[in-house]
């Protein structure tokens, strides 16, 4: 089998979550037999990437014969031009899916190495721009691990103005929260409607299952987060609390 490993950060042991659980998640499908083509998504945030410290985790990989296919800025030149696109008008009014979802004009991206690398199958993990760019892949089952729904931690900030320090008094203040809730909505929106195009979504915080059924998010379930095989002879890193 042909899995395409499409995630936002270098797997590895350290770091944090997102590193560790990736590099477990790999492990064990290396150990199933599955073949693994890794597709990172990331903002080098005008760094070079990878470091020096991730080009050795990525040396690892490659001696466990996973496969790095590609690796995309996702601040890349073309979209930039589509963040451009942000007025008003495409981003409170009437918002827009591939306006809030820059990420989406990936797909075709995505498509190239499915085709190239004869995948089977997608498994998508963690990371909201690798959502955006698989979610409407054709043909082929595609897998998703997910934390919280994409506007959860606005939503609470928004909820809990006086205590994050989001004024509500002035004019300009009431303005900004009317304008965040509105785009929040429609991240729920075109959040749900992308987590649906998965045939299996691994929820890793049992209390964002029951908001994601109820969302209309039939094929979801609580998947604890993964750690350290016990013959492996690393220390227990304990169970993460990480929401994604």
């Amino acid at each position: 089998m042909n899995l395409l490993f499409v995630t936002s950060d270098v797997p590895s042991l350290q770091g944090e979550a997102v590193n560790r659980v990736n590099w477990e998640l790999l492990d064990y499908f290396v150990d199933q037999g599955i073949k693994i083509f890794l597709l990172i998504i990331i903002d080098f945030r005008g760094k070079k990437f990878p470091s020096a410290e991730e080009e050795i985790w990525l040396t690892n990989l490659a001696q466990r014969r996973i496969h790095l296919v590609s690796i995309i800025d996702s601040q890349e030149s073309t979209l930039l031009r589509n963040l451009s696109k942000r007025t008003y008008f495409h981003r409170y009014i009437k918002p827009r899916e591939e306006v809030l979802y820059p990420w989406l004009t990936l797909e075709t991206r995505v498509l190239d190495l499915v085709r190239k690398y004869d995948v089977d199958a997608i498994f998508q993990s963690w990371d909201r721009p690798g959502v955006a760019a698989t979610n409407k892949v054709r043909g082929i089952p595609k897998y998703l691990y997910y934390g919280e729904p994409d506007h959860k931690p606005g939503a609470t900030r928004v909820n809990q103005a006086d205590r994050f320090g989001l004024a509500r008094t002035s004019f300009a203040g009431r303005l900004n929260l009317f304008k965040t809730k509105r785009e929040l909505k429609y991240i729920e929106k075109f959040h749900v409607r992308m987590v649906k195009n998965f045939d299996v979504v691994g929820c890793i915080t049992y209390s964002n299952v029951l908001p994601y059924r109820n969302a209309g998010v039939k094929n979801v379930k609580y998947v604890p987060n993964i750690w350290t095989k016990p013959n492996r002879g690393l220390e227990n890193q304990g169970n993460a609390t990480e929401s994604g």
